[in-house]
């Protein structure tokens, strides 16, 4: 199954942010903290915020290249419900049902500029890091 231009244009927007914003760095930095201080669930907590802050900027991110609001919600509801076998659902299952909904309502309700607090977010982490 091939997708639509506009939903693969979404998709790879979205997934350039990641590249950009060194995500997968901060991704792996964030596990690797978790998993030294995995006694402590503030740990697991700055992690799961780290995720769900790295989706909003790259969302944002995608949201900039003049791609309308409602039709982007409507790519990641698509991707989320696994409706074609060519649909890499693994990737959205890292955030769970709640994650892609609380993604929709902010692209929806315009919730905008969580880039502010993803640097917030990486600090944090970086302080943990270093305190350990």
């Amino acid at each position: 199954a091939e997708w639509p231009d506009a939903k693969l244009r979404a998709v790879c927007l979205h997934e350039m942010a990641h590249h950009s914003r060194h995500d997968g760095a901060w991704q792996w930095l964030g596990w690797l903290t978790a998993s030294v201080w995995w006694w402590n669930p503030l740990a697991w907590l700055a992690l799961r915020q780290l995720t769900a802050e790295a989706e909003l900027s790259a969302d944002e991110s995608a949201l900039s290249q003049h791609i309308a609001a409602t039709d982007y919600a409507q790519v990641l509801v698509e991707i989320a419900a696994g409706g074609d076998l060519g649909t890499p659902a693994a990737g959205v299952a890292m955030l769970g049902h709640s994650g892609i909904q609380n993604r929709v309502k902010a692209l929806l309700y315009g919730a905008g500029q969580h880039g502010v607090f993803g640097r917030k977010t990486k600090l944090a982490l970086m302080v943990t890091a270093v305190a350990g």
